[in-house]
């Protein structure tokens, strides 16, 4: 079933409507179901006594009642009655799915026939805009595990006030693949009860859209995140976030300021690190240790012993040894 609402402009007094299946309505605003799968053009006609206007939208309607669809989870129905509350437009993949409010669309809308397809390790975006009759809380799960629960590891977007929300989530290497999983956006006034997957939200509304995981064929892409990214104990957090499903890891945390050496013994295997630190020793006790710039762009070890003019200008630091003194030049 459809629901169509006159926007018409100047005050018609007639509507004659075509719904693209041969059936039509002279309602102003009226309700129609389609009997067959299809993409319909809807024509409508309005008049009033000074003349009639005529708007036809191709392909406005697309209908699929026996396709595939993500399996049964628990309907978080209400009875809103405020308007302006609720879900008005759903962004998924850069694909707009616009609706109306809560009152309008009756508290919860299911459009899991709508199946967006997306790569598994690719990012899946998603963006969602509300009423603005006052800021809402919106909340986003997607059932990867294709169980028919929305668990807490499954929300992949949680705003707790705004009239728009976005987020960007990597699909999970373990989700279900080939079948449509369960996508549920839920938005409702930012004072009322937490969002529950479960639970009719008290002024906004519920939509439910569909999603197919697919191969991913590509090779990964290297990303990551630090925190924090200025650390006074040396303890880094690193978290993958590369894309296309990586199965191996390679981490090099090398210094790239002036001085080549390890930055936190739990970076590097042990040897590596107790092998760099005695290399750095060894250099200010020969007497002097120099860095150069190499052509190739990467910092090599120093090398000392031999003498090197002080004006070449590849020279960033030296380290003179005078007895018990070391001093540092650059």
């Amino acid at each position: 079933m459809v629901q169509f609402t006159d926007a018409s402009q100047y005050l018609p007094d007639t509507w004659t409507w075509d719904f693209g299946d041969l059936t039509g309505s002279s309602d102003a605003s009226p309700e129609h179901t389609y009997l067959a799968d299809g993409v319909y053009d809807v024509t409508l006609i309005v008049t009033n006594a000074f003349g009639s206007d005529t708007l036809t939208q191709f392909a406005a309607i697309t209908v699929l009642t026996n396709g595939p669809r993500p399996d049964t989870a628990c309907l978080p129905l209400s009875s809103p009655t405020i308007e302006g509350f609720g879900i008005l437009d759903i962004e998924l993949n850069g694909v707009a799915l616009p609706s109306d409010d809560a009152v309008a669309d009756g508290g919860y809308l299911d459009r899991s026939c709508i199946l967006d397809t997306v790569e598994v390790g690719s990012l899946l975006d998603i963006a969602v805009t509300t009423g603005t009759i006052a800021t809402h809380q919106i909340k986003v799960w997607v059932d990867w595990d294709s169980s028919g629960v929305f668990t807490a590891d499954e929300v992949i977007l949680d705003e707790a006030h705004g009239n728009f929300a976005t987020a960007s989530s990597i699909v999970p290497g373990t989700a279900v693949q080939n079948v449509p999983l369960r996508i549920r956006v839920m938005a409702d006034y930012e004072v009322s009860p937490a969002l529950d997957p479960c639970v009719g939200p008290q002024f906004g509304q519920a939509e439910d859209l569909a999603l197919v995981i697919i191969t991913n064929p590509d090779p990964p892409i290297a990303q990551f995140t630090a925190s924090p990214l200025f650390s006074c104990d040396g303890q880094v957090q690193f978290t993958d976030g590369s894309l296309n499903l990586a199965t191996g890891w390679t981490w090099d945390f090398w210094r790239s300021d002036r001085e080549y050496r390890c930055l936190a013994p739990t970076h590097l295997p042990r040897e590596r690190c107790l092998q760099r630190d005695a290399d750095r020793h060894q250099r200010q006790r020969g007497g002097y240790a120099h860095l150069h710039r190499p052509d190739h762009g990467r910092p090599e070890r120093p090398t000392t012993g031999r003498a090197m003019h002080p004006t070449d200008p590849k020279l960033l630091l030296w380290l003179w040894a005078v007895g018990h003194h070391v001093r540092r030049y650059q």
